[in-house]
């Protein structure tokens, strides 16, 4: 989920992430888009799932050692299933809303499925491409080839950046993972609000749209709206929509 352009995603302490029913309740609860995740299967087709690993008819498989005939031989029928990539453009389109779409496998057989579907519905203002650097190389490379193409970095060390100035995109991420150990921690001790604030400052003087995420709780929002950042991924799709309305 996000603060300010209201992203939303997962909702999975109370439904399976990266599902429709995932998707629902997050807009059900004010957000207007979602962030989720592909990766391809054994037979070079495109997925909707965080981990490589997957409870599939009660059994755990490795989606990329699953033939995508065998994932929909035995995914049920429910809400919570796993969705195909045109499953998940065919929601987006059915709803009117943006996606945040993070890439998992740095593949251009992957990146050529997602370009695919974006062209199908000319969903160039709809669809924003993200990863960590090393799994997004092919969505930067191409971005000459699609100036339309919206592709944002989640940046590990911010500061880095200073000494070495991101690859050209659309937007980087900056902040801190709730729920990893000591993210939140370590990253408030190297950057202070006001780091933050120059920092963000520098990034957009590069040309970059700024976000953060992936937080949580209140205090963590505030760390980041009080440093100007506004569009926050979360997990917590209610409380970032009530949060938004008062800050």
């Amino acid at each position: 989920t996000a603060l300010g352009t209201n992203i939303a995603f997962n909702v999975a302490k109370n439904f399976k992430e990266n599902t429709i029913a995932a998707f629902n309740a997050a807009l059900n609860l004010g957000a207007d888009a979602i962030e989720t995740d592909v990766r391809l299967t054994k037979d070079n087709k495109a997925v909707i799932n965080h981990d490589d690993e997957h409870i599939l008819d009660g059994e755990e498989v490795k989606i990329s050692n699953t033939s995508l005939d065998y994932i929909l031989m035995n995914r049920n029928n429910s809400q919570e299933r796993m969705l195909t990539i045109e499953e998940l453009f065919e929601y987006i389109n059915k709803n009117n809303i943006t996606l945040h779409l993070e890439i998992k496998d740095n593949s251009k057989i992957l990146f050529e499925l997602i370009i695919d579907q974006i062209q199908k519905y000319n969903f160039w203002d709809k669809i924003y491409l993200l990863g960590f650097s090393g799994k997004i190389k092919t969505a930067l490379k191409f971005q000459d080839k699609y100036p339309k193409l919206r592709v944002s970095q989640i940046l590990r060390f911010p500061l880095y950046s200073y000494i070495k100035k991101p690859q050209k995109s659309y937007g980087v991420y900056l902040g801190w993972l709730d729920g990893v150990n000591n993210s939140e921690l370590i990253f408030k001790k190297i950057i202070s609000i006001n780091r933050l604030k120059k920092l963000k400052k520098y990034f957009e003087d590069l040309g970059f749209h700024v976000m953060g995420g992936v937080i949580n709780r209140e205090d963590g929002i505030k760390y980041l709206t009080d440093a100007g950042i506004n569009d926050i991924f979360t997990d917590e799709t209610e409380l970032c929509h009530k949060l938004m309305q008062q800050f």
